[in-house]
């Protein structure tokens, strides 16, 4: 906390200041600039600040609105404004309640992971794989049919062998299946929108010349317009909290970092979704989006409003019918 808050200052000062002085801060959401080479984004969370915060550490709040996403692979950044379309939308979850494994490899329980898939499948009219359905070759079907893919589990970081990081998934009686880089490097998908729900999605080998290989990397390189994907490890409850928040705000028609900032705002504003303790910035800045910044309009399948219209119709004709008897 002490180093964080020794970091905070210097960014201020070396980085922030000068501009920070220069500029209307109510009318810019992020702040871009490149070092080294690099693209670095700066998000501008709607946090109280400076002399009218309610944190008690200035440097905590500091912190808490300018959150640092090093976007170490991007060499161009493109705004792009385009509506954009996702009509087939597929949610995969494991909690590894159950999860055998032969060399007893240590997976904590996710009880929420399960309640997030359930309430985004129920949001999006969404497919799902969840536990014992969600096997390389059904996950693998579902990647390539779908524009929209959402996972809740966790993620295995090898920080030596990037190709050797993986998404622990089921497989019956032997050590989980993984889903790794090349894995996903080999298959034919193009989603808009990939939600990668669980620990460090956004860390990974980082090399010098290339960046950082991590899992949401590789669905950026097979095509993926946008990845939601965390820096660091995030407790399953507030991750499923923050996630199914995105998912309401995104359906508003808001763009898809409007809808991130938006469910971090709601879930550090609302009593019901975060105590005081789990307002802290470890708890959910760890959200980062790659990729593309636009509103995605997400249809959902026909058959429930299909079935909403068809119980409108029974229900006022039974009302009527009864009225009639009456």
């Amino acid at each position: 906390k002490n180093n964080f808050h020794l970091y905070s200052n210097n960014i201020k000062k070396c980085l922030l200041e000068e501009v920070l002085d220069a500029i209307d801060e109510e009318a810019i959401s992020h702040l871009i600039f490149s070092l080294n080479g690099e693209t670095q984004k700066i998000s501008f969370a709607n946090l109280p600040f400076g002399k009218s915060s309610s944190w008690d550490d200035f440097n905590q709040a500091l912190i808490a609105k300018y959150v640092i996403q090093y976007l170490n692979f991007v060499s161009e950044l493109e705004l792009d404004t385009d509506k954009r379309t996702a009509s087939n939308c597929t949610a995969i979850g494991m909690d590894y309640a159950n999860f055998q494994n032969a060399n007893k490899l240590s997976f904590k329980t996710l009880p929420f992971a399960i309640e997030e898939v359930d309430e985004v499948s129920a949001l999006l009219n969404a497919s799902s794989l969840k536990n014992e359905e969600a096997t390389i070759f059904n996950i693998s079907e579902a990647l390539q049919r779908s524009n929209l893919i959402h996972y809740s589990g966790h993620c295995v970081i090898d920080l030596d062998n990037y190709k050797a990081s993986y998404i622990p998934v089921f497989k019956e009686g032997s050590d989980p299946e993984k889903l790794n880089y090349e894995l996903l490097q080999g298959l034919n998908i193009k989603p808009e929108l990939v939600v990668l729900s669980a620990c460090n999605t956004n860390n990974g080998v980082n090399l010098n010349t290339e960046g950082t290989f991590s899992m949401s990397r590789v669905f950026t390189e097979v095509g993926a317009q946008s990845v939601l994907a965390s820096s660091w490890n995030t407790p399953d409850e507030t991750a499923y909290k923050i996630i199914t928040r995105f998912y309401y705000r995104l359906l508003e028609g808001h763009t898809k970092a409007e809808a991130l900032r938006l469910a971090q705002i709601d879930y550090l504003t609302t009593d019901a979704l975060s105590s005081p303790r789990e307002r802290n910035v470890t708890f959910w800045s760890n959200w980062v989006l790659n990729g593309s910044d636009g509103e995605l309009e997400i249809k959902r399948n026909g058959y429930g409003m299909f079935w909403c219209v068809l119980g409108g119709v029974l229900f006022f004709g039974l009302l009527f019918w009864f009225m009639r008897r009456w």
